[in-house]
């Protein structure tokens, strides 16, 4: 069975690439109907800033997952394992509650720009479309954050089993 986890193995980096390179091309058609007198093509640039903004959001859930986000891990590395342990869960507890944060209000403003009926300014789209990829996008990064806390607080439990494993076999070694 194809689990959740599996489908998004590596979605959301290859989603950001992609909108990433509309983006580069929109804006390279941009720069060429400039260069070549054919006139400012204003949908071109209005649709690189909405791939930007949908990559950046859309690739955030996907860096969650890499755990790529800037820490400062220098003290928290030096800590005894448990305490440490304890610091990085909640790291990981604050991670889901500002991406939480986010979502909720998120949620929001997209439901209040629904409902203003908002059109974007070139291409006449619905900004609610536009918009709707912060809470996709926190939405996913929610649901990575505790898959990573999952194999976090199991990786955690594993390292001591193991531990008390090897200690249990040595003393069982060192009594024969």
């Amino acid at each position: 069975m194809v689990t959740l986890k599996k489908i998004l193995e590596d979605a959301e980096i290859k989603f950001a690439s992609v909108c990433f390179g509309f983006m580069l091309f929109f804006v390279l058609l941009s720069v060429a109907f400039r260069l070549f007198g054919s006139g400012l093509v204003f949908w071109a640039e209005e649709l690189a800033r909405y791939m930007v903004v949908w990559g950046v959001c859309i690739g955030v859930a996907g860096v969650v997952k890499t755990r790529g986000h800037i820490t400062i891990d220098f003290i928290v590395d030096r800590l005894p394992a448990k305490l440490s342990f304890g610091v990085k869960l909640a790291s990981e507890i604050i991670g889901v509650c500002v991406y939480a944060f986010i979502f909720y209000y998120s949620c929001r403003f997209v439901g209040q720009t629904f409902q203003s009926g908002q059109l974007s300014p070139s291409l006449r789209w619905p900004m609610y479309a536009v918009y709707m990829v912060f809470p996709i996008g926190f939405g996913l990064s929610i649901l990575r954050q505790l898959i990573n806390m999952k194999q976090f607080v199991k990786d955690f439990k594993n390292q001591f089993k193991t531990a008390d494993e090897s200690v249990n076999a040595e003393k069982r070694w060192c009594k024969e």
